[in-house]
């Protein structure tokens, strides 16, 4: 995932989101005060490298290390420098007039200008980068955990994409919680500084629909593509339309998931599918590491006839086992009536939500990790499904396999559309 446009502040110059479309970027000063941060650090480094090595500390070899190394130092330094002025006097501009794309680059006194025809372009992808900030007196935590969202024009050559909006917001979901919740001070300022991820999509939309392209979402380590006169679309009305499959799946429902029909058949409004999912949503790597670590210092007690390693590897064992007891004897529920979706999570009430079918534009599997980090590559925390609306998204379905999560994404699109 490339973060070549995470680090610039992007400005809209046109009125609203309709062609001709004009928007100008450069470095954001977050960026250029790290640069030269970092400059002056490998500075201040190359000035005392002579006091910082010892005596003797390469042997024969310690004269020319000491002289050699200040060197290279600066020229780090200098580099950074370079990198940071030029970053500095840099402003791009790019006109797309919904035939093609022009972009002229401004550096010192040089202007250089391209075009290429708007067809070329794949679609709109918006992608996610987690930032983490945070105050002197008030360390991060995982609330307080934000995204830099960056909405591009992509073209298959990368050098050819343009940003058309770089925004910040804090994780799903966590404002509608922190105002639920923001009984002290801490809390209220959380919620001021959070903004809602759910307010991007609008704007995502709104600029594929003005340019004609398809709309990437590229934020879950899959990318959904929907095409331009989908946008907006629920997917009741898609099944309408026919653009979308919605025949029932003859397959039996996976093990992990139990399906029953309530309600009178004389009564369609009394009518309801309830689903219940037998899978510990905690990812599984958390009940080895406990469970295992549980074992060793069990093991080691015994081995050693100490008391407090035999303890310790109860309590990790029977923490493991708690939460694996709870989750069992409370599994989450998908409820679907005629008019909404509800998903009860009873053991992390803020998981619980209902969202109008009407409403409900998209259903697709989504990588869990892809929210925690963006360079993981051994996946811990499995998939689940995200349900995509105009003013929200939530999830449901973690702890599910991949091939029960595309059965289960299944019959909520058919259900969804025969409601």
């Amino acid at each position: 995932m490339s973060r070549k446009h995470a680090h610039l502040d992007v400005e809209q110059l046109s009125e609203g989101n309709m062609l001709p479309l004009e928007v100008a970027w450069r470095w954001s000063g977050a960026s250029l005060i790290a640069i030269f941060g970092l400059a002056a650090v490998f500075l201040v480094l190359a000035f005392m490298a002579g006091e910082l090595i010892p005596e003797n500390a390469f042997g024969e070899h310690t004269a020319p290390v000491k002289a050699l190394l200040p060197v290279a130092l600066i020229a780090v330094a200098s580099r950074r420098l370079w990198c940071g002025l030029a970053g500095w006097k840099t402003e791009s501009r790019a006109v797309i007039d919904g035939r093609s794309v022009t972009v002229t680059t401004k550096r010192w006194l040089k202007s250089h200008q391209w075009s290429e025809p708007l067809a070329n372009y794949d679609g709109v992808r918006w992608q996610r980068y987690k930032i983490q900030t945070s105050t002197r007196d008030v360390p991060v935590t995982r609330d307080e955990q934000r995204f830099r969202h960056v909405i591009e024009l992509v073209h298959p050559d990368e050098a050819k994409t343009i940003p058309l909006a770089v925004k910040t917001t804090g994780r799903r979901h966590v404002l509608e919680y922190l105002i639920e919740r923001a009984t002290t001070r801490g809390a209220a300022r959380r919620s001021a500084h959070h903004a809602a991820e759910s307010d991007l999509r609008p704007l995502w939309e709104t600029l594929a629909a003005s340019l004609g392209l398809p709309a990437i979402d590229a934020r879950d380590g899959a990318s959904e593509v929907r095409q331009a006169v989908d946008l907006d679309k629920s997917i009741r009305q898609m099944a309408d339309e026919g653009s979308i499959a919605v025949d029932w799946n003859d397959n039996a429902p996976p093990p992990s998931l139990a399906v029953e029909q309530r309600g009178s058949a004389d009564d369609p409004a009394s009518q309801e599918l309830h689903l219940t999912v037998h899978a510990a949503s905690l990812p599984k790597p958390v009940f080895y590491i406990l469970g295992g670590m549980g074992g060793f210092f069990l093991f080691l007690g015994v081995w050693n006839l100490e008391f407090r390693p035999v303890f310790a590897g109860l309590l990790l064992g029977g923490v493991a086992f708690g939460i694996w007891y709870l989750q069992r004897k409370n599994p989450n529920r998908i409820i679907i009536t005629r008019k909404e979706v509800r998903h009860e999570d009873r053991l992390v009430q803020r998981r619980s939500f209902a969202l109008p079918l009407c409403e409900i534009e998209s259903i697709h599997v989504r990588d869990r990790d892809s929210e925690l980090t963006n360079t993981r590559t051994l996946k811990l925390s499995g998939k689940e499904l995200l349900l995509s609306t105009d003013r929200t998204e939530r999830a449901m379905g973690a702890g599910l396999k991949d091939d029960e999560l595309e059965w289960l994404r299944g019959y909520l699109v058919a259900a969804i559309a025969k409601a």
